[in-house]
């Protein structure tokens, strides 16, 4: 969660990775994770379907924030 909404992940393993804690994922509430996935719809619902998941630096969704800004910045002035 960004703070600009929440959505639903959905993971799908096969028996043999849930019976694997090695393969669980686990992270407190709060901690900062990436989620590479894709988006589907399911009851009408927006989700994403996760493919992978892995804890990073809270200083990482800053960065990428930044960087975000820096090219919407560089698109902006090159159309002027």
């Amino acid at each position: 969660d960004d703070g600009t909404g929440i959505i639903l992940c959905a993971e799908f393993t096969t028996p043999e990775e849930k019976s694997d804690p090695e393969t669980r994922y686990s992270y407190p509430l709060g901690e900062t994770v990436l989620i590479e996935g894709r988006l589907s719809d399911f009851r009408d619902e927006r989700q994403i379907i996760i493919r992978s998941i892995k804890s990073i630096d809270p200083n990482q969704e800053t960065l990428g924030w930044l960087e975000r800004l820096a090219l919407r910045d560089h698109l902006a002035s090159s159309f002027i």
